[in-house]
């Protein structure tokens, strides 16, 4: 993937290098604010729309899980006030409102999202797929 956004990008006159690091040298980098551009993956731990919102571009993490060292006292005013809102209806409001601000002012692109394919034999007992996050096969079992 890195060597095609390379070629893509080349054609537009923007040249990049391509550095393949070990995890620990690249989390370093993230805590030294010293990636200028990154191709990683992420996953939510639950569907909940605050997870990935908070995670990935709220200030107070930046250097850990927002690797982007993005901050915005706007966006995380935003946020703080999203994730009190308990009539389902007003939060999704806030949170599209949080999605189009993120659209609007910040240079983050994700290139996919991941679809999971799940086949079980009918002797398979407690698979739940989950609506985000990771498959918790910890609860199944054989019937």
């Amino acid at each position: 993937m890195g060597q095609v956004l390379q070629a893509q990008l080349a054609e537009i006159g923007v040249k990049i290098t391509i550095e393949r690091m070990e995890r620990g040298a690249f989390n370093e980098l993230i805590k030294q604010n010293g990636l200028v551009m990154t191709i990683d993956d992420w996953a939510a731990a639950t569907s909940d729309a605050d997870n990935p919102l908070r995670s990935l571009l709220y200030s107070k993490h930046a250097g850990t899980t927002n690797r982007m060292w993005y901050q915005d006292a706007k966006y995380d005013a935003m946020l703080d006030e999203a994730v009190t809102i308990t009539d389902p209806k007003k939060a999704q409001a806030a949170y599209s409102k949080i999605q189009k601000y993120i659209e609007d002012n910040v240079a983050l692109v994700p290139l996919f999202s991941e679809t999971q394919t799940v086949a079980a034999d009918k002797n398979i007992g407690g698979l739940v797929i989950p609506k985000g996050g990771e498959m918790p096969y910890y609860l199944v079992y054989w019937k």
